[in-house]
């Protein structure tokens, strides 16, 4: 499953109990380099927190982007994420 049909799976079955949040992980893992390539990018300005705790962080943006995200901003999920 590509990450276009988890999008189009998550807008339907979101407030689904239990799926919305295999479709969340599914996303999550779809993004993590994203998230890597943003938190090394924080590390090199931000030297005392380490990259790990940077990523940790951008999950938990990650997670709040993915649930907030509404395909009527007309903008691609990773600029708005970011």
């Amino acid at each position: 499953m590509d990450v276009k049909e988890i999008w189009e799976e998550y807008f339907v079955k979101k407030h689904t109990e239990g799926k919305g949040k295999d479709l969340e992980r599914k996303l999550i893992a779809s993004y993590y380099e994203l998230v890597k390539k943003v938190a090394n990018r924080m590390h090199q300005k931000l030297t005392v927190v380490p990259p790990d705790e940077l990523c940790s962080m951008g999950i938990d943006g990650l997670y709040d982007a993915i649930r907030h995200y509404d395909t009527t901003f007309n903008t691609k999920f990773e600029t708005y994420a970011m």
